[in-house]
């Protein structure tokens, strides 16, 4: 058996529904619970998903979160002093802002659960039992530029409608490669292919309103989503691999904010996920089926 991970960011079930947007849409579909947690931020969301457990309950918070990611934009020989501003001084001094001007600091950093926890995901527990697994960008996990398009939310919140519309399709243009990757590494004979999109959240969160023209602008990043992920997904099926689409969160447009609840879909039936923890143990279960036949 193969797997092909499909993870949206941000992908909302009502949305999905509502315009019938028929390639996410597999056989089986529906929306999974993930308010178990404190914050619904995406990489612990991302983290739980692959752990299977509620990773803010394993020492892995938003706070640590936090300094981990700034850590890493800090090199080696200035990593001391980030952890004496966190240790003596708790509030902000603009530090980092500075030291980025100067051209000693990234521009951005990466968030990654500490190994003992990527330890603990189905990715590195299938490795372990031989299979091979290449995953793009998978927050928590492996990624190293995600930060780049959550760092656009505040820069274009104000901007016009067609700039955050055509910064938006500037954004999926540049996924094309990921889509790529992923394509190739199924015609590869990956058992698990994991591509992780940080798209439809930034547009969520460019048109928070909700409003008529903003429900335009989300339709129209949703269709070209949905045309963009289509070539790797349409490849996977003639290539006989189970195909998982999977959302971290949705949003809700009350609180413009993530909601408890993502999508997911899958090509083969008896398998249902209630709730984000559910994934990891019957990811796992779908491979012991295939060992035990």
């Amino acid at each position: 058996m193969k797997l092909l991970i499909v993870g949206l960011d941000g992908l909302e079930p009502e949305l999905v529904e509502r315009w019938n947007l028929a390639l996410f849409k597999q056989r089986s579909y529906g929306r999974h619970y993930v308010g178990i947690l404190r914050t619904l931020s995406t990489p612990l969301l991302w983290g739980t998903f692959l752990i299977g457990r509620n990773v803010e309950e394993l020492g892995y918070d938003v706070k640590t979160m936090m300094i981990r990611k700034n850590l890493g934009l800090f090199p080696l020989p200035l990593k001391p002093l980030y952890w004496l501003r966190v240790k003596l001084l708790p509030r902000r001094l603009g530090l980092r802002r500075v030291l980025r001007k100067m051209g000693l600091v990234k521009e951005y950093s990466a968030c990654i659960m500490p190994r003992r926890l990527i330890d603990m995901t189905f990715l590195e527990k299938l490795k372990s039992m031989g299979y091979s697994v290449h995953a793009i960008e998978v927050p928590g996990y492996n990624e190293t530029i995600n930060e780049k398009y959550r760092n656009m939310v505040p820069r274009y919140i104000s901007s016009p409608f067609i700039v955050k519309l055509k910064t938006l399709m500037d954004i999926l243009e540049e996924l094309k490669d990921r889509v790529k990757e992923g394509l190739e590494a199924v015609e590869r004979g990956f058992d698990i292919v994991f591509v992780y999109l940080p798209m439809p959240d930034v547009a969520h969160h460019f048109f928070s309103k909700g409003d008529a023209k903003s429900m335009r602008g989300l339709r129209r990043v949703y269709t070209r989503l949905e045309q963009l992920i289509e070539p790797l997904i349409r490849r996977a099926y003639g290539e006989n691999y189970v195909v998982l689409i999977v959302s971290d969160h949705g949003f809700d447009f009350q609180t413009h904010d993530h909601s408890e609840y993502g999508f997911w879909s899958l090509n083969i039936d008896d398998f249902e996920f209630h709730t984000i923890t559910d994934f990891c143990p019957k990811i796992l279960e779908l491979f012991e089926r295939k060992e035990s036949i």
